[in-house]
């Protein structure tokens, strides 16, 4: 079994065997895709054009900011579902996405942020909307991919604005903000939000399944792979069983 892995020294993307990669170097990086045109974003190694980013100055300044958080951390490689996903085969997500939960829980961390802004720069965690009239976290928070990638790693670093944020300071901060925010979706509450970041969340497979379940996907497959990733524990770990009912007796 093996994943690509971004080096972010040579900017090359390198297939790695999973039993062989140097996790304690390793990072990965949860955000939220434009969905843009495809475009291709000159890595080499990489020969697929992805939707993530609308345009490759976009990953390339992504990619600058990203490099310098975790390179001061001593980290080499970061995975990145734009360039070590092959964007254009099926086959190669059916093969890839499994190792997700591998990828995000054996890392040293995850470097976490939200669509970014028009000028390239990183959204912040609360803005506005409805002409100012309210306001609602970053859209980080809304996807079911995102809230598997915050379950799974040991670490997870927000970047928002021009600052970082730990796990813990950005709950608080919610929590604190939470009587004046407003949300847009009727399925996804501030409560939800705020549970979503409680430690809580991390041991209770309930907590873990309601939660995925009121995040949107693009198709219904990354809606299962990302409930199935919430899970605690692996997949193979759980025991299913189904209940014929007794035969009746007269």
């Amino acid at each position: 079994m093996s994943i690509r892995l971004l080096q972010l020294r040579t900017h090359s993307v390198h297939i790695h065997r999973l039993e062989s990669v140097e996790w304690s170097r390793t990072w990965a990086i949860s955000h939220v895709w434009d969905n843009g045109v495809p475009c291709n974003l000159f890595v080499t190694g990489c020969t697929w054009a992805s939707k993530a980013f609308s345009d490759v100055k976009r990953f390339q300044d992504m990619l600058k900011r990203v490099s310098q958080i975790v390179s001061k951390r001593d980290g080499e490689y970061v995975w990145i579902d734009a360039v070590c996903i092959d964007q254009e085969s099926e086959a190669d997500k059916q093969e890839q996405i499994p190792h997700m939960v591998d990828i995000f829980s054996r890392s040293v961390g995850t470097i976490a942020f939200g669509t970014l802004k028009p000028d390239h720069q990183f959204g912040e965690l609360v803005h506005t909307y409805d002409d100012g009239k309210k306001a609602w976290v970053s859209n980080w928070f809304e996807r079911v991919w995102t809230y598997q990638e915050l379950q799974l790693p040991k670490l997870i670093l927000f970047i928002f604005g021009d600052r970082i944020f730990t796990r813990n300071e950005v709950y608080l901060a919610i929590l604190m903000m939470s009587p004046y925010l407003s949300s847009p979706h009727p399925r996804l509450s501030v409560q939800d939000v705020i549970n979503c970041l409680s430690p809580k969340s991390k041991s209770n497979t309930q907590r873990a399944l309601l939660q995925a379940g009121k995040r949107s996907s693009s198709v219904d497959v990354d809606k299962v792979y990302g409930v199935l990733g919430a899970l605690v524990g692996r997949l193979e770990n759980y025991v299913w069983t189904i209940a014929s009912p007794e035969p009746a007796h007269y």
